[in-house]
């Protein structure tokens, strides 16, 4: 044998909420930062019952479903009445 261990994956390390708003800055998304960051951490990064893998394609996701999206929050004092 050679002596090469199998390559691991590396560990998921959570992203702070800077580097969540820079990445949603970045690409143009409408996600609240404070609220991704606040929901993932307060289920110690899970997605389901599985750890976090891909903090990115998370943020990816509610983008794309509109969750918490910034611009789909009314206005103060606008009932819709």
């Amino acid at each position: 044998m050679s002596g090469s261990r199998p390559v691991s994956k590396p560990r998921f390390v959570p992203p702070t909420v800077e580097e969540v708003r820079q990445y949603i800055d970045e690409n143009g998304f409408h996600v609240n930062a404070d609220a991704w960051y606040a929901h993932y951490e307060s289920n110690g990064w899970m997605v389901g019952k599985s750890q976090m893998k891909n903090w990115r394609a998370a943020v990816r996701t509610w983008e794309h479903n509109g969750i918490n999206s910034v611009k789909a929050t009314p206005p103060p004092g606008n009932s819709g009445l």
